[in-house]
């Protein structure tokens, strides 16, 4: 993925759901910019268990990570900051 220049860093964000006796894993990996509050895990983590709630699941685990360097976030699938990965 090639990100915009007016982003400077990568989000990656894991989480568990259940929704119906079933879990599900899921993982969101984009282009972010660090000083937003999305890489502040428990603000994003609260929203996120709101918003797993209101569909009718539970959240049972979240993990978000920001990095700042070029394809920090694995070079399979992702953000790239300079180039496409």
């Amino acid at each position: 993925m090639q990100c915009e220049s007016y982003f400077d860093s990568c989000i990656t964000v894991k989480i568990k759901a259940e929704f119906g006796g079933m879990d599900f894993d899921e993982t969101w990996k984009n282009c972010y910019i660090a000083e937003s509050l999305g890489c502040n895990q428990t603000y994003a983590c609260e929203l996120i268990a709101q918003a797993v709630t209101e569909a009718g699941g539970k959240l049972l685990e979240c993990d978000v990570t920001c990095c700042q360097t070029d394809g920090c976030n694995g070079p399979d699938k992702g953000c790239c900051l300079y180039y496409c990965c």
